[in-house]
């Protein structure tokens, strides 16, 4: 068995904002005014209520340090146990800009070539009449499938409780599928595609996939309490997985097993956690901050037209005016909404976490957050 995350809470219940108070007093940093932190726990304390969310973790990063973290209300609905800015949350997609750093360091390290066909590097997926590229892999352009359709093959797909003992293995679930469109004309999200990518790391690096994040990107990152998940591990501090009934009531998530997609969303991890990896990230302690640059930039189509999505991070609920400034993923899988907002400019970051699938306006909330902390830049305009 594995243990994770920090000791177990051992506290009663308070009332969220009457808690978050109390850690509020005991911060050291204290760059966002108290004031300013106690607008930003209204707002996430309105969106919990208006949306039935039970309980959500955050952080904010400013200039590449962890400034903040915390949470609001249950993290753990039976046992009344509250969610804090260590409680442990499915890192859903959030791991994809994660696994992507991982092929961008070993592109750095002239390991890889991000033009060349998949099936070089990945044999357990088959070469297709049609050239398939890392890049494409990437950028979510390369054609291959998400979760089948009609919607209850698509559900026997997300709720799979299949266990897969390897990353390769779980590739078997769609490698031989005909790609969905001509490769590089359209971007379609597929976890899928980053399955892909974890094969390659695996190829490339002589390790296993989360060997090589261990070592390369949570250790220089100092993240604690990130793993993969597998439901015999026992991890503390852990977040119930809820979802709403068709009356709208709380229920607990169906048994769902990640591993069928571990490099793209089968990963635990924490607020505080996602907040160091974004402050490594955006300091230049995982990648060069010039090739950090090239992943934010929104991919071009063989139109010619521009897709939201670059390496590994996504603009597409951000002012066109903003794109390049500012980027983030979203993370939705089976009882859990997360988002991991990025403003590099002022090596700044807003990660959220809840414990309720599906939340809509994640990005917006992020948002707020970020303007309220101050770590957006306004453009600038050249006056005609």
């Amino acid at each position: 068995m594995v243990a994770v995350g920090k000791k177990p809470i051992l506290q009663h219940f308070l009332f969220p904002l009457v808690a978050v108070t109390i850690f509020l007093i005991s911060s050291i940093a204290q760059a966002i005014p108290f004031s300013k932190k106690q607008d930003i726990l209204s707002l996430i304390d309105q969106k919990m209520r208006v949306d039935g969310i039970p309980g959500a973790s955050f952080a904010v990063v400013r200039q590449g340090q962890l400034e903040w973290a915390a949470g609001l209300g249950l993290g753990n609905v039976e046992h009344a146990l509250p969610a804090n800015a260590d409680t442990v949350y499915r890192a859903a997609s959030i791991v994809k800009p994660i696994t992507a750093t991982a092929i961008l360091q070993l592109y750095q390290a002239g390991k890889i070539d991000l033009d060349a066909p998949v099936w070089s590097y990945c044999s357990a997926f088959p070469e297709k009449p049609h050239l398939v590229t890392i890049r494409q892999l990437l950028s979510h352009t390369a054609g291959v499938r998400s979760y089948s359709m009609p919607w209850s093959k698509f559900e026997a797909e997300l709720y799979s409780a299949k266990r897969y003992k390897t990353v390769t293995g779980a590739l078997s679930i769609f490698s031989n599928d005909a790609l969905i469109h001509n490769p590089g004309s359209a971007y379609k999200y597929t976890s899928y595609g980053y399955n892909i990518l974890g094969c390659i790391i695996e190829s490339v690096s002589d390790l296993s996939y989360e060997e090589y994040i261990d070592r390369n990107i949570l250790q220089t990152s100092a993240m604690e309490s990130t793993i993969a998940e597998r439901s015999e591990d026992i991890v503390y501090n852990r977040a119930g997985l809820y979802n709403k009934d068709k009356k709208g009531k709380l229920a607990n998530t169906k048994y769902v097993d990640l591993t069928n997609k571990i490099p793209s969303g089968g990963m635990l991890s924490t607020a505080t956690d996602i907040a160091r990896f974004a402050s490594a990230y955006l300091t230049g302690k995982l990648l060069p901050l010039d090739l950090i640059k090239q992943a934010h930039q929104p991919v071009k189509l063989l139109d010619g037209t521009l897709s939201y999505y670059g390496l590994g991070w996504d603009t597409n609920k951000v002012k066109p005016v903003n794109r390049s400034r500012e980027m983030y993923h979203v993370g939705v899988t089976p009882g859990v909404t997360a988002i991991m907002y990025l403003y590099p400019e002022t090596k700044g970051a807003v990660i959220i976490f809840t414990n309720l699938y599906n939340v809509s306006g994640i990005e917006k909330l992020a948002q707020s957050i970020g303007k309220m902390a101050n770590l957006h830049k306004t453009p600038v305009h050249n006056s005609k």
